[in-house]
């Protein structure tokens, strides 16, 4: 943190309390603050924290509900909303498939409005996913533009995959196959 940037009340106030509490802190001149800032007019308090990612493995059949996989999304932006959107509808979590954007991207975290601090993270290959799906008999709705029931014209499983693909090319064959029902958006 740094004590020249601080201007909120609640911030000063978690300073207070993670010394408190033993947390390691350490202040810095408002020049080093903003040299490792990624935003203008930083407020003068950061965090590090350690990315917490789950095996696709790991997910049990007591951790069902909703859970959305995602084919090759690049935009971090985007991906931050999803989860936010995960999050709004009390969803479990996120599979990323293949080559994702980092959802620890600051512009993604933003996005997200802390919803990655609450959501299942995983990482894993189509291959892998595929065989998880038949493993588990989990119902997969899958989206496309091409698609001809609108997403609103379809009753939703409560424990389900929702499968979305990357920002520019949608799903690609593969996946599409794996879907029991697949909607426009």
């Amino acid at each position: 943190f740094s004590p020249e940037l601080l201007r909120s009340e609640s911030a000063i106030q978690a300073v207070k309390k993670a010394k408190k509490s033993g947390m390691e802190i350490q202040e810095v001149t408002a020049a080093v603050f903003e040299s490792f800032s990624v935003k203008d007019g930083p407020q003068g308090l950061a965090a590090i924290g350690r990315q917490k990612w789950h095996e696709l493995h790991e997910i049990q059949d007591n951790q069902t509900g909703l859970w959305l996989a995602l084919y090759q999304i690049a935009d971090p932006g985007n991906l931050g909303t999803l989860l936010r959107s995960l999050d709004g509808m009390g969803g479990m979590g996120l599979i990323l498939l293949d080559n994702c954007t980092d959802p620890y991207d600051p512009a993604s975290m933003r996005a997200s409005m802390g919803a990655i601090l609450s959501k299942k993270m995983v990482r894993t290959s189509t291959p892998e996913f595929a065989a998880w799906l038949k493993l588990h008999s989990l119902p997969v709705i899958g989206t496309s533009d091409a698609a001809t029931d609108g997403y609103r014209n379809i009753s939703y499983p409560k424990n389900m995959v929702l499968l979305m693909g990357s920002d520019r090319e949608g799903l690609p064959n593969d996946l599409m196959e794996v879907c029991d029902k697949v909607v426009s958006i």
